[in-house]
C-alpha cells in the first residue's frame, strides 16, 4: 500500500492532479476475505463500498477525450465503405450534442451550434468531426486507391462493372449501381485535389489532364485544341533534356502559364509520371487533408458556417495554443510574448483563487495574487528551459575540411527578390581547403527556396561526376534537405523528382554522402550563389573577390 501511495503522490506532485481520498471508494469482488478488504482501506485511507456510487460526470475535456477517441471513431469503418444516410448522421451528432451538454437525465440547453463545435480549434471551436465531411474524406481515401492501384482486386472488379473503357476519373454512376459504388463515387469532387507530377512526360496530356501546380484546376488557363501541337508535356522539354524548352513555353502559354509551368523541376532520370494528391506536401493522400479540403468546400457554398479560413482568426488563435505557458492556463495578438504569458497566467490565477476562497475560505489581496502568478510562471519557466531538448544534434558552425582522399562540394541558393529569380553557388575543396573547382548559374524563373536548395544539391553532384571523382561529401545548410538525402524519408511533392536525380547519380561514387552545416560555415557557397549575376561559372581558381570568403574558412584546419 505504501507503493501505491507514493504513486498517488508523486502523480499529484508532478501533474497538479491530487486524489481526493475524502471522496473516493474502492469497490472489490465477492471472492476478496474482509480482511484482506480491511488492510488495503486503511492503508489506502479510502472508505469500501458495496458497489460503484453514482458518477457525478466527466469534466468537459474529458468530454471532449471521450467524444474524439470512442464515439466518432465508432462508425469510421463503416464511413469508409458507406455513404451514411443524412438522417442516420444527424441522430450521430443529436446523441454526441446531448452527452455534451448533459450532465445528467435532464435535457439541458444546446449554448453553441453543432457547426461551432466541429470548427478547428485554431479557428475558435472545439475540433470535433463534422461526420458528413469525414464520411466523405474516407470515401474519397477509397476512391484514391482505385485511381492509384488500379490492378488491386477491387479496382479489377469495379472497372469490369462500371468503367470497362474508361479510368476511374471518367466512370458514371452506371445502371443499378450498387450502394458500395454509388457511395465511392459520391466522393469524386474530392479527387479534384489531384494533379500529376512530371516524370518523363510522355503520358500527361497538356491542354487535358491537370499538371500545373500554379493554376486552380491544375490545367492551363487558355485551352487550345487538344489535337494541335504539342499535345504531351514531353514535346515541352528541350532538345538536350533535362530541363524545360523555354522559348516553346513562353511562345505557346499565357505568361501566367509560362512562370507556372518554368517552376515545376524536371528530372533527368527519366522515371514515369504519376499522379500525387496537391493537398499534402509529401504528394501521398491523406484522409485529414481531404477532411479539411471538404470542410472549405462546405464553407463556400455556404458562408456564413463558422468554418472559416479568416488569416487574422488563425493568427489569433494559433496564437493562444503556441503560448508557452501551462497547458492548463491555455484558453489573441497585440501583445509582447512576455507580457502575453503572464496576462494569461494572471487570469488563471485569479480563477484559481476564486476558487480557494469559495471551498476553503482562503482570501487572498490583488497583489498577493499577482505575486502567485509571477511566481508561478516564473517557476514554469525554469524548469521548461532546463528540460533536455532530445531533438538537437551537433552541427557545425564552421566549414570543416573532409577526410584524406575525399572531396567535399558545398552548395547553397539564393533567391533574387526583385526578379523571382534564384541563383546556385558551388565549391569543391580538397582536405587542404584547396578550391579544386566551383560552379555558379542564375536561372530566370520563380521557385520555392527548398526546390532551389535541392537544384543546388544535384548540380553539386553532377560536378562531381563531371570532375571523376570517386569520394564526394556534399554539404548544404537546408536541413530538410539534408535530412530528406540521409534518410531516404520526408520527400516533398516538389523536391522528390530532384532527389531521384540525386540518389540515380550516386552509385557512380565508391563513396558519397551528405552532411549539415550552418550558414557560417557555408559562406563560400552563399557568396557565390548570390554572385551569380556578376560572373560565369568556371571550374578552376575562385575570382579574386570570393579568396577573402575562401580564406575565412582557413581557420578551421
Amino acid at each position: 500500500m505504501q507503493c501505491v501511495n507514493s504513486i498517488l503522490q508523486v502523480f499529484g506532485k508532478a501533474s497538479g492532479q491530487e486524489v481526493n481520498l475524502a471522496k473516493s471508494v474502492v469497490v472489490f469482488s465477492k471472492n476478496t476475505p474482509m480482511h484482506i478488504r480491511k488492510d488495503i482501506s486503511e492503508g489506502l485511507g479510502i472508505r469500501c463500498a458495496d458497489k460503484h456510487e453514482k458518477y457525478l460526470g466527466l469534466p468537459s475535456a474529458g468530454k471532449e477525450i471521450l467524444i474524439k477517441v470512442v464515439l466518432q471513431a465508432i462508425p469510421t469503418y463503416a464511413m469508409g465503405v458507406f455513404r451514411l444516410p443524412d438522417g442516420l448522421i444527424q441522430d450521430i451528432e443529436g446523441m454526441i450534442a446531448r452527452f455534451w451538454w448533459n450532465s445528467g437525465d435532464r435535457h439541458k440547453i444546446h449554448w453553441l451550434k453543432w457547426n461551432k463545435l466541429t470548427t478547428p480549434k485554431m479557428l475558435g471551436g472545439l475540433g470535433l468531426r463534422n461526420l458528413r465531411a469525414f464520411n466523405t474524406a474516407m470515401l474519397a481515401k477509397q476512391f484514391w486507391s482505385l485511381l492509384i492501384y488500379p490492378e488491386s482486386l477491387l479496382g479489377r472488379l469495379l472497372k469490369a462493372r462500371y468503367y470497362p473503357d474508361s479510368s476511374i476519373l471518367d466512370a458514371e454512376l452506371g445502371s443499378r449501381p450498387s450502394f458500395t459504388w454509388r457511395s465511392v463515387l459520391s466522393a469524386k469532387p474530392v479527387i479534384a485535389g489531384h494533379r500529376w507530377r512530371i516524370g518523363d512526360g510522355h503520358t500527361i496530356r497538356i491542354w487535358i489532364d491537370p499538371w500545373i501546380p500554379g493554376n486552380p484546376s491544375f490545367r492551363p488557363s487558355l485551352r487550345l485544341e487538344p489535337l494541335l501541337p504539342p499535345t504531351t508535356v514531353d514535346q515541352l522539354f528541350a532538345s538536350e533534356g533535362g530541363d524545360w524548352n523555354v522559348p516553346l513555353i513562353e511562345s505557346t502559354f499565357p505568361p501566367h502559364d509560362a512562370q507556372a509551368i518554368l517552376s515545376i523541376p524536371v528530372g533527368r532520370t527519366g522515371f514515369q509520371d504519376d499522379i500525387i494528391w496537391h493537398h499534402t506536401k509529401s504528394g501521398s493522400f491523406s484522409v485529414k487533408s481531404a477532411y479539411h479540403l471538404v470542410c472549405n468546400i462546405d464553407h463556400m457554398a455556404n458562408p456564413s458556417s463558422s468554418y472559416s479560413n479568416s488569416t487574422s482568426s488563425r493568427a489569433g488563435w494559433m496564437g493562444i495554443w503556441n503560448a508557452k505557458i501551462p497547458n492548463k492556463i491555455k484558453a489573441q495578438d497585440s501583445l509582447e510574448s512576455a507580457d502575453y504569458n503572464l496576462f494569461l497566467t494572471i487570469c488563471w490565477s485569479i480563477w484559481w483563487c476564486r476558487n480557494k476562497e469559495w471551498s476553503e475560505g482562503t482570501c487572498y489581496k490583488p497583489d498577493q495574487v499577482i505575486s502567485f502568478a509571477c511566481s508561478y510562471l516564473n517557476s514554469f519557466t525554469e524548469i521548461m528551459a532546463s528540460a533536455p531538448n532530445f531533438n538537437t544534434t551537433s552541427v557545425s558552425s564552421s566549414w570543416r575540411p573532409p577526410e584524406h582522399g575525399f572531396v567535399k562540394i558545398n552548395y547553397d541558393a539564393a533567391l533574387f527578390l526583385d526578379t523571382g529569380d534564384f541563383g546556385i553557388g558551388i565549391i569543391a575543396r580538397d582536405h587542404n581547403g584547396n578550391c579544386l573547382a566551383w560552379h555558379s548559374q542564375r536561372l530566370h524563373r520563380t521557385i520555392s527556396p527548398e526546390i532551389a536548395e535541392a537544384w543546388a544539391a544535384r548540380a553539386a553532384v553532377e560536378l562531381g561526376c563531371r570532375s571523376n571523382w570517386d569520394k564526394i561529401v556534399i554539404e548544404g545548410d537546408c536541413a530538410n534537405l539534408v535530412k530528406q538525402l540521409v534518410t531516404h524519408e520526408g520527400y516533398t511533392s516538389s523536391t522528390e523528382v530532384i532527389i531521384r536525380d540525386i540518389f540515380a547519380l550516386c552509385p557512380r561514387f565508391l563513396s558519397s554522402s551528405s552532411s549539415l552545416v550552418r550558414r557560417q560555415g557555408n559562406c563560400v557557397a552563399h557568396f557565390i550563389a548570390r554572385s551569380a549575376i556578376n560572373f560565369a561559372e568556371g571550374h578552376a581558381n575562385l575570382p579574386p573577390h570570393c579568396n577573402e570568403h575562401l580564406l575565412a574558412d582557413m581557420p578551421s584546419l
